[in-house]
């Protein structure tokens, strides 16, 4: 690294566990609770300016490596942020900042104490460190601490049955995922002798051993069978992160039960995280050229992908219709957008010529995913805090709208999520549709047509829910909440009308990602060798 603050972007994860674990000592002497409100806003917008910094180093002169305790790799734990990672880091960055600004405000009535920004905190900590991480096992350490900081957050009124309840499930099947997910690193670390990615995806390609070609039997055991067995476990756990048909029924019960902000979190950034491996482990480690694709693995693999994403985003759009609690809504159209995000993920897998123009598309979905459900989410907690309600029926006789900017969050949310021009809905959309196309997959296709009109009531539900509590004498709204509503308004339009400009950047993310050994196995591989 050539500056000071690459290095401190590339340590943020420990950054905010720093932060994070400093606030309950520090609050013994420190009693104001706007403290720790201004306290997590100032250490999340710090981490979101070296985090966007770093984005753009990376796509301008390529990746970036942090070394831990100067240990080089494949021996020591190392972070390598490429264009992918780079992305993933400065969105969940993004809305993780805009979630704790946000909840300096909505968290007042609920008192909260200073252990609900150390959660907070940590959730960050182990959300960057997920997608900057290039050790599996590491990755398991990271997963972990995303995990039991969002079984935290979602039991955080402890005095809801259903909030502990909800709580309870998401843990106990959350621990066994991660479970699982720390046996495949087992299988991939007796294989191959390393959990560096970068070495693995060397190894995996046969680059470096010639004797991995045999696959069985050789020096290394049964390579083909242990990497089998290792994704397979992997991506039960990443599609249960991700929220992805079936294993999304985690989703609405923690985003119901949990404050807003947090739900909001959940909904974009957690989500993001379950994607981004997915993607780093079926285009990096095991990508193409591997050990997977030789023994016809892949091709299943992407083809069980694409059927559940088809499942996901029928089933999402299908369970918003009939929720009547505005936030379970919510939770169900984010299972059916994560559902058309893997199926422009298996695009990538199935169709070899359109494989970056599909992952661009999956890429540009998820930065829509990001954007308009946060929108909604926030939009709508003004709503909820001016009715003392999630029931649709009663935000929409509150009778007089608490906020203009809240009730345009919640419109514009709608056009974005269902794919309305000029925002950025109706671009991503537009390019998982012809990407399906380009891959052959014209029932995925038709699906994903079918799945956004199914979900047209739901959005009609929730426009009417905000619209029809406008009234005469509304007002602007709370200012802190509606600027952050605002800058979320302005992003959903931007990254429309700049449409050629964001799909040339998510271009050279996805060509660099898909390559037969890409710039991400480029930036370690002389290290390595």
């Amino acid at each position: 690294m050539d500056s000071w603050w690459l290095e401190a972007a590339a340590a943020s994860p420990l950054i905010l566990a720093a932060a994070g674990f400093a606030i309950p000592p520090l609050s013994l002497a420190i009693k104001s609770r706007s403290f720790w409100g201004a306290y997590a806003s100032v250490v999340t917008g710090a981490v979101l300016a070296l985090i966007v910094g770093m984005t753009k180093h990376v796509l301008l002169s390529g990746p970036v490596s942090y070394w831990f305790g100067g240990w080089p790799p494949p021996l020591g734990i190392v972070y390598v942020i490429d264009g992918l990672s780079a992305i993933f880091a400065s969105v969940i960055a993004m809305v993780i900042f805009l979630t704790v600004a946000y909840s300096a405000w909505y968290m007042r009535r609920f008192s909260a104490g200073p252990w609900y920004y150390t959660l907070f905190l940590l959730l960050e900590a182990g959300s960057l460190g997920c997608v900057m991480t290039s050790d599996l096992f590491n990755l398991f350490v990271m997963v972990e601490v995303l995990a039991v900081s969002a079984y935290g957050l979602v039991s955080y009124f402890r005095s809801s049955r259903r909030s502990v309840a909800a709580s309870a499930r998401y843990a106990f099947v959350g621990a066994a995922a991660t479970t699982l997910y720390f046996i495949a690193v087992v299988f991939v670390y007796g294989s191959f002798g390393t959990v560096n990615m970068a070495d693995v995806a060397v190894k995996a390609r046969g680059l470096v051993d010639q004797s991995l070609q045999a696959f069985s039997g050789g020096d290394y055991g049964e390579v083909a069978l242990a990497s089998t067995v290792a994704i397979a476990l992997s991506l039960w756990v990443f599609t249960f992160k991700s929220g992805l048909f079936p294993n999304h029924f985690w989703l609405p019960d923690a985003n119901a039960e949990a404050p807003t902000p947090v739900s909001a979190a959940f909904a974009s950034a957690v989500d993001a995280v379950g994607v981004y491996a997915v993607i780093r482990l079926l285009f990096t480690i095991f990508g193409s050229g591997s050990v997977l694709e030789r023994v016809g693995a892949r091709t299943v693999i992407f083809a069980v992908l694409f059927a559940l994403g088809i499942g996901s985003a029928l089933v999402g759009a299908l369970l918003m219709n009939i929720q009547r609690d505005v936030k379970r809504v919510l939770a169900y159209s984010t299972i059916s957008h994560v559902g058309i995000i893997y199926m422009a993920i298996a695009a990538a897998g199935l169709g070899a010529g359109a494989a970056a123009s599909a992952l661009t598309a999956s890429l540009y979905h998820i930065l829509t995913n990001v954007v308009g459900e946060a929108l909604l989410f926030l939009s709508f907690g003004v709503l909820i805090a001016a009715a003392g309600s999630r029931d649709l029926d009663k935000l929409s006789s509150v009778g007089r709208a608490p906020s203009l900017v809240a009730t345009a969050g919640v419109i514009v949310g709608v056009l974005t999520l269902f794919g309305i021009p000029p925002f950025m809905g109706f671009f991503s959309k537009l390019l998982v549709f012809i990407s399906l196309l380009d891959s052959g997959l014209v029932f995925g296709a038709v699906m994903l047509l079918v799945s956004t009109a199914i979900s047209l009531m739901g959005y009609v539900k929730l426009a009417r829910a905000a619209l029809s509590s406008s009234g005469e004498g509304s007002r602007l709204g709370p200012a802190l909440p509606c600027t952050i509503i605002v800058v979320l308004i302005v992003l959903s339009f931007a990254l429309g009308v700049l449409f050629p400009e964001v799909k040339s950047v998510l271009d050279h993310v996805s060509g660099s990602v898909v390559g037969s050994v890409n710039e991400y196995v480029n930036a370690l591989s002389e290290v390595i060798g």
